[in-house]
């Protein structure tokens, strides 16, 4: 029987697909890819060393497996593949382009493949001085990319969504942003399955949160991790005019 766990360990996710790669356990492969992915990792590494190919149309999917880590700006490497499954990569035209490495352990060590570009991540403590922390990594990295001009909103945002898991999931957070072709996208992760959702605003206890960065993002979302869930938001990059 095909088996493909996802192991989340952020900034990385670990694809560890086991038994026969044929025409049923494509799509299998394909969800496991996709539930990495909603957890916005890094770099997602493909453990092929119980994976096996009796056709080579099938090594196929692991082309739109790179597709897909591509446009979500993120690195696929396939990792440790035993010799007859490197030898139909090697052979098999639309998986000439994969990234390998020979093993999990090499690929850890930066011997193939690199982490997406234009991303800066930090690992916070559900503390109200983890707000501020992180409100410094998305200015600097603002600057960095020369967007400083939307600093202001993703600023906001990373504020509002750093200080929602502070005071409600109360677990480790780890808080990313990244700057795309056409957005800066902020994402904070933790360990509450909870997912957020607009309220109106209480005098009392607040509720603003979700409604700042509603207004202040192009979008938002959420979508639950093995470990929790992970919420976030895109602002709109300034358009240059040539």
């Amino acid at each position: 029987m095909f088996r493909c766990p996802v192991v989340e360990d952020y900034p990385l996710a670990i694809l560890k697909p086991s038994g026969l790669l044929e025409r049923a356990a494509a799509p299998r492969l394909r969800q496991a890819l996709h539930k990495a992915l909603t957890a916005r990792p890094e770099v997602v590494l493909l453990d092929a060393q119980r994976l096996r190919a009796e056709d080579d149309l099938e090594l196929a999917v692991l082309a739109v497996l790179r597709r897909s880590c591509e446009e979500a700006g993120v690195a696929l490497v396939v990792c440790g593949a035993p010799p007859e499954l490197a030898a139909r990569l090697a052979r098999v035209a639309v998986c000439r382009h994969l990234a390998t490495a020979p093993s999990v352990e090499a690929a850890l060590d930066g011997r193939a493949g690199r982490p997406a570009p234009s991303r800066r991540h930090a690992f916070l403590l559900p503390l109200s001085s983890s707000v501020a922390q992180a409100r410094a990594v998305a200015e600097n990295a603002c600057t960095a990319w020369g967007v400083a001009e939307i600093a202001g909103p993703v600023l906001m945002v990373t504020g509002e969504l750093v200080a929602n898991a502070v005071r409600h999931a109360r677990t480790e957070i780890g808080f990313s942003v990244e700057l795309g072709r056409y957005y800066v996208v902020v994402a904070v992760r933790d360990g509450s399955p909870t997912l957020p959702r607009l309220r109106d605003p209480d005098p009392e206890t607040g509720g603003h949160g979700l409604l700042i960065v509603e207004g202040m993002s192009a979008s938002w979302g959420s979508a639950p991790t093995v470990t929790g869930k992970i919420v976030w938001a895109t602002v709109r990059r300034p358009r240059k005019i040539d």
